[in-house]
């Protein structure tokens, strides 16, 4: 076989290798397999909970952040 196939095939067995071994690749495939089915509600609920409660969060840091660098909250007094 000619060198560059010899390589091109190491390199793709190396990463291949590589991608088995990673759990996003797994979370992934589990994540497209599971885009057509529904949630249960107690779980969708959940979540919903937690992206609420994370965008509030980052709207209060953002308008925390211009009116005082030092610190927002004065535990001193």
């Amino acid at each position: 076989m000619p060198l560059a196939v010899v390589m091109m095939k190491l390199i793709l067995t190396m990463a291949g290798r590589k991608l088995i071994r990673n759990p996003i690749t797994y979370s992934t495939l589990i994540g497209l397999i599971w885009w057509d089915l529904e949630l249960p509600r107690i779980i969708d609920k959940s979540l919903e909970l937690i992206q609420n409660t994370g965008l509030g969060m980052a709207m209060f840091g953002l308008g925390q952040s211009p009116k005082s660098p030092v610190s927002c909250i004065n535990f001193a007094t």
